[in-house]
């Protein structure tokens, strides 16, 4: 793929460029509050996610990009979707090539991939991260703030001082600047929803059905904020081995949860189990308080993201193992992939509207 040279950035080779004609640019952020273009350019429009038609418009960005070349889901692509999926502002702007430099400055700083008339996306320093055939330059890269890198540096230095294999290239996880956190509200009653799902599991499976009803009316305040899934699942009357296990699993979901809001001063490293007896008699407690919701207060977001780092790396770690048809010593797979999907759905992995039933954990 040719190039042409704008100061040190690499920009397709384009009659816009060439020719000195300004050029149309799309930038799309994911920060909450990017900063306002701060070089000479021309503003069209810039539109956040109140804007009635930012919606459809990432909807048709993310269908072009699907759609370029052979559709195959290179990380690339990958990554792209995922920036695309959590764009907050986008800017529509005329630049001159001269103003490039400055353009591509504000750009890292704002953390944008823009789209250019000849139909090509371009990370902030102008490499194609994807163009009309689905090419990409080798050297494109997509841009994530400081702090995400940061934290991904000491997510490695302690998996490497533990002796845990990881892959490097894994990029960075959200950083503070684009995380939106599910309201405190929210994330109290999804612990007390998954206290009901959770103890009702482990009533069928220790054959003590008789216990469920008194378990509902102790933990009833969670009822409200039950998903569909979970009701199907309370409503079963011989339900699945299989079914059960998942659901006796969302202790450790809980127990994510439950350190999120400052119930547990510490969350321990995933090989223990959580302790079921110690999970009820806090969520009891919450329900017996009229103001737990309202209340309910989420410890500092940094310390949310450092454990999301570490579990969604940790988590690629014990997939890659059970490939190789080996454990990791120490850890359990089942602990670390329960706190991915709460962290996961907790920060709003694809948007903060996800629900909870339809939360992914790739790596």
């Amino acid at each position: 793929m040719s190039v042409v040279q704008v100061g040190s950035l690499r920009w397709f080779d384009s009659p816009y460029v060439q020719d000195g004609d300004p050029l149309l640019i799309n930038s799309y952020s994911t920060l909450r509050a990017p900063p306002e273009p701060d070089f000479p350019h021309e503003l069209h429009n810039r539109r956040d996610r109140s804007h009635p038609e930012m919606v459809r418009q990432l909807w048709g960005f993310r269908r072009y990009v699907e759609g370029r070349g052979d559709g195959e889901m290179t990380s690339i692509r990958y990554h792209l979707l995922r920036h695309i999926d959590r764009t907050r502002v986008q800017f529509a702007l005329t630049v001159e090539p001269r103003h490039l430099v400055a353009f591509a400055a504000w750009a890292r700083r704002a953390n944008t991939i823009h789209f250019l008339p000849v139909s090509s996306v371009h990370d902030p320093a102008g490499a194609v991260l994807i163009d009309i055939e689905g090419r990409t330059d080798d050297d494109a890269a997509l841009p994530y703030p400081p702090d995400a890198h940061e934290r991904k540096q000491r997510t490695l230095r302690v998996l490497a001082a533990a002796n845990v294999k990881t892959l490097g290239r894994l990029p960075p996880v959200i950083g503070m600047d684009e995380v939106v956190l599910r309201p405190a509200r929210e994330v109290a009653g999804r612990a007390m929803a998954l206290m009901i799902v959770a103890a009702q599991a482990e009533a069928w499976m220790r054959g003590m059905p008789e216990a469920i009803p008194g378990m509902h009316a102790r933990f009833a305040k969670g009822k409200a904020f039950l998903t569909g899934e979970e009701l199907l699942f309370l409503a079963e009357r011989s339900p699945d081995p299989g079914l059960l296990a998942d659901m006796d699993a969302r202790y450790e979901d809980l127990n994510l949860l439950l350190w999120a809001l400052g119930h547990h001063r510490e969350l321990s490293e995933p090989r223990t189990i959580a302790d079921a007896a110690e999970l009820a008699a806090t969520v009891e407690r919450m329900c017996m308080l009229p103001q737990t919701l309202d209340q309910a207060s989420l410890r500092p977001t940094d310390e949310i993201l450092d454990v999301l780092d570490y579990h969604y790396r940790l988590h690629w770690s014990v997939r890659q193992a059970s490939l190789d048809n080996r454990i990791l010593p120490g850890i359990d797979a089942s602990i670390v992939f329960e706190r991915h999907r709460a962290l996961n759905w907790l920060t709003g992995f694809q948007n903060v509207d996800e629900p909870w039933d339809d939360v992914d954990t790739p790596t």
